[in-house]
């Protein structure tokens, strides 16, 4: 009796490649070369100047934008003293336990205080001036004007608040505005810029 043999796989049958014809008419590209187009345009602009002449705009531009970088909130001179505890912001939608032990979190103490000023406003500066005699380290930002004047007026290192992100967390609508460590955690106070002295009693000595 024979052996049974073993099965033999399946010959696949051998891909055929066939080259189609060509439907419709050949065109050439007729379209410019866009790296080409963009080199010939520089060249033109660099023979006639205007290359030269536009990137000196552009870097007065940004020359500018660093010194006197635009607000993105315009605060008003503030007319009266207001004196409020800054507190941290909770999210109302936490659950009632954790929303109370975070309302008896206490805040830390800032290292220095901040006054934040309009350096657009000759009797800021002026209260500046008074503020920094009275404290020495005081961190002085700007929420609007030059940060490049106002550090030579000030002789010192100036701040500005990019995005006016400090003044909406701290709740700042008017200016001059003081942040500083009062006696039961850190305070802010808006008042007149012809009146800085009533700010004075409020800070620990």
């Amino acid at each position: 009796m024979p052996k049974p043999q073993a099965a033999q796989p399946c010959a696949k049958p051998r891909a055929k490649l066939e080259r189609l014809p060509t439907l419709g008419p050949l065109t050439e590209v007729i379209e410019p070369n866009i790296l080409e187009a963009f080199k010939k345009r520089v060249r033109t602009m660099k023979q006639d100047g205007s290359y030269d002449r536009r990137l000196a705009e552009n870097k007065t531009k940004i020359r500018k934008s660093l010194e006197t970088p635009l607000p993105a909130i315009a605060l008003s001179a503030a007319n009266a003293l207001r004196v409020w505890d800054v507190t941290p912001s909770i999210p109302e939608r936490l659950p009632e336990k954790l929303l109370r032990e975070s309302r008896q979190i206490e805040l830390p103490k800032i290292p220095h205080a901040l006054l934040f000023i309009n350096a657009d406003d000759e009797q800021s500066l002026k209260a500046a001036e008074k503020l920094i005699r009275k404290l020495p380290d005081v961190r002085v930002v700007l929420t609007s004007g030059s940060i490049s004047e106002a550090s030579d007026r000030l002789n010192r290192r100036i701040f500005f608040d990019q995005g006016s992100s400090l003044v909406r967390s701290f709740g700042i609508r008017q200016v001059p505005a003081l942040l500083f460590n009062g006696e039961t955690g850190p305070q802010c106070a808006e008042f007149p810029a012809d009146e800085p002295e009533l700010v004075l009693p409020y800070l620990r000595s």
